[in-house]
């Protein structure tokens, strides 16, 4: 069973002389939404919602496999989220798992020091080469009953939070400008699903 990011993104405010975390995801109406339906009103255009699961080890310690080092298990809920990602978790009602957060300076931080991710998995003769030679095979697998699949360890540059982070910076930058002063005030709040 696959398993999947529900990504939420907060920029801190100055909201009637109070600091608060408010939602700036960009929402659609939903065209299918009816009154008192199981449907939602607006449906998320999320910054990030791809499956990576060398990305989802990074982030919370899920699907890690190859074990990599993550920025830190999940913290749960922040305490201050905005009303609208609360409801969104709400919704889940137990089936979202590994809930944590991360501001844009600890994502910063970690990947000035950690530019390094570790891969693992069955490839056949040509990802193996690639891999001797440095590159990343087209493709890999944990299991399967194919024969002749050979099971390798390899290192890469950290692409995979560095591509995870332009993509928020170019969601943030979309309405805001972050200076490395103010990577402080926005965030990430997320958990998965299987």
């Amino acid at each position: 069973m696959g398993c999947d990011i529900h990504l939420f993104t907060e920029r801190k405010r100055s909201i009637n002389n109070e600091q608060k975390w408010v939602n700036v995801d960009n929402w659609k109406l939903n065209p299918y939404y009816k009154e008192n339906d199981e449907e939602s009103k607006y449906n998320l255009n999320s910054a990030y919602r791809h499956r990576n699961y060398a990305l989802f080890s990074i982030l919370a310690d899920v699907r890690n496999s190859s074990k990599n080092k993550p920025i830190s298990e999940p913290k749960g809920l922040p305490e201050d989220i905005s009303e609208v990602v609360k409801a969104e978790s709400d919704k889940w009602n137990g089936d979202g798992h590994s809930h944590s957060f991360f501001t844009m300076k600890e994502l910063y931080d970690y990947y000035e020091q950690n530019n390094i991710v570790k891969f693992s998995g069955l490839v056949d003769e040509n990802g193996a080469k690639e891999i001797e030679a440095g590159k990343m095979p087209n493709w890999w697998c944990k299991e399967s009953n194919e024969k002749g699949l050979i099971w390798k360890e390899w290192q890469q540059e950290n692409y995979v939070l560095k591509n995870f982070i332009e993509a928020l910076e170019r969601h943030f930058e979309s309405e805001y400008y972050i200076k490395e002063k103010d990577s402080e005030k926005f965030r990430i709040v997320f958990w998965f699903d299987n």
